[in-house]
């Protein structure tokens, strides 16, 4: 019996794997396939159809039996491009970020439209440096930085400053070949050879060195102040850059070469000292907050979309860090990063539902220009008695009563919202988790999944204060 089974079983899978034979010899090459999308997604691309070219370009990874496998630096660029032209800021910064740390680090462009995305998120600082690394590869920088449309771009294209920054970056021999050869050259000129290993003339050197052991002792006391808690860390990374900057140049010395050798052995102190290593921490968590602090006022401005892309940069900014040192701060910045995204998307919720105030119940309306009238008076008369010598504390209080008395009759006692009446505490129809709090003069007040919300109510009086 046991024979009679196994011969059954053989005799399936043959006849299924026939069948499978033949079923892979009828269908299409994935090789053709994606050949295919890629082609339709780079038409797309050159169109200006940029939905069309992230949703062929994604069809075309997912021919692939792990998408990341067929991910290349070209079709992550074009996403990254494509979803920065629809205004997916978080998505954009992400692809990009990939071609430059792991597909293609010497992929010009790349670094180019993160700067736009950095641009649109607000963080000039790294706009600087991704333009300036593009400059690098032998991108034309400023050309892009005129037609970007971006302000922040524009106005580094016209500064003398960056403009020096970016030819100095164009006289290295570029690594890549994926730049426009009529915008920069891609071997180095003779000129420019030359004045690289040009020597310093001995008042140059001179000076230098004067200056380096100058910020050398500025340094000093500069980390004396920042060990007492007095904190001067801009100008202290401003001496320490320029030292580096002098340093730079040490194959112009010759005749104080040692002398320059000895600064740099004391910078390199500098650098390995823990001092050093707490100033790195303190320009880590500054970074850091500048973000939280970016994220927190396109919050207050309900843009959501630019809290989700600065998220991926703290993201970014976080993961940048190594050590023991940078554990805590980062575990701290990525929770209030959370925080804050939670707090945007349910934002993005709440405005997004169907509220509609259409008016508000107030207690004794035909008395509330009256009120409104004894509250101004009793106000003003408040803060003149705050101001006269002698007044005591219990003249201060009954006044405060007198005014919270006042307010409590103006105060709304109900809301009239989608044609329905709200007093506070109660559950709003047809949405889950939204309940009225408070009502003030200006204000309806919800909790919305824990979340503090508020809204405008309709103006019915303007406050009435007449001099006496």
């Amino acid at each position: 019996m046991r024979n009679v089974i196994s011969t059954i079983l053989i005799v399936l899978l043959a006849a299924g794997s026939s069948l499978g034979g033949q079923r892979r010899k009828s269908s299409v090459d994935p090789e053709v396939i994606r050949a295919e999308l890629k082609r339709q997604a780079e038409r797309a691309f050159e169109a200006g159809r940029w939905q069309d070219c992230i949703d062929l370009s994604q069809r075309c990874l997912e021919t692939w039996p792990v998408p990341e496998i067929g991910l290349t630096d070209e079709i992550a660029l074009r996403m990254g491009v494509s979803h920065l032209k629809l205004g997916n800021l978080a998505e954009a910064g992400s692809y990009l970020t990939r071609v430059i740390t792991r597909l293609n680090p010497e992929y010009a462009e790349a670094y180019a439209y993160r700067a736009v995305v950095h641009a649109k998120i607000g963080l000039r600082h790294r706009v600087r440096a991704d333009l300036l690394s593009a400059a690098e590869l032998g991108f034309d920088v400023i050309g892009f930085a005129e037609n970007s449309g971006e302000k922040t771009l524009s106005g580094l294209a016209k500064d003398t400053a960056f403009v020096l920054e970016v030819f100095e970056k164009e006289k290295f021999e570029f690594k890549s070949l994926r730049h426009d050869p009529f915008a920069c050259p891609l071997e180095n000129t003779s000129v420019t050879k030359e004045v690289e290993s040009e020597k310093l003339s001995p008042e140059e050197q001179e000076r230098l060195v004067d200056e380096g052991r100058r910020l050398l002792n500025e340094l000093g006391i500069l980390m004396d102040k920042f060990e007492r808690g007095r904190e001067e860390l801009p100008e202290l990374e401003e001496k320490y850059n320029r030292l580096r900057e002098i340093i730079a140049k040490e194959n112009g010395f010759s005749d104080l070469a040692g002398e320059l050798r000895e600064i740099k052995r004391q910078v390199a102190t500098f650098e390995s000292s823990d001092v050093s290593r707490r100033i790195i921490r303190k320009r880590f968590i500054k970074e850091g907050e500048d973000i939280l602090r970016r994220m927190n006022s396109h919050l207050d401005e309900g843009a959501y979309k630019n809290v989700y892309a600065l998220r991926g940069a703290l993201d970014r900014h976080v993961r940048g860090s190594r050590g023991a040192d940078f554990k805590d701060v980062s575990k701290w910045l990525t929770g209030q990063g959370d925080v804050l995204s939670a707090k945007a998307k349910l934002r993005e919720e709440f405005s997004s539902l169907d509220l509609k105030i259409t008016g508000v119940i107030l207690p004794e309306p035909g008395r509330q220009a009256r009120y409104l009238e004894k509250l101004g008076k009793l106000e003003r008369e408040l803060e003149e008695t705050g101001k006269r010598p002698g007044c005591s504390q219990k003249e201060v209080d009954k006044l405060a009563g007198r005014i919270e008395y006042y307010r409590e009759r103006i105060r709304p006692r109900s809301v009239i919202i989608n044609n329905r009446v709200y007093g506070p505490g109660s559950m709003i129809f047809g949405q889950a988790g939204l309940e009225l709090v408070k009502l003030d003069r200006d204000f309806a007040y919800f909790d919305f999944k824990g979340e503090k919300m508020r809204l405008n109510l309709p103006k019915v009086l303007s406050p009435i204060v007449k001099d006496e």
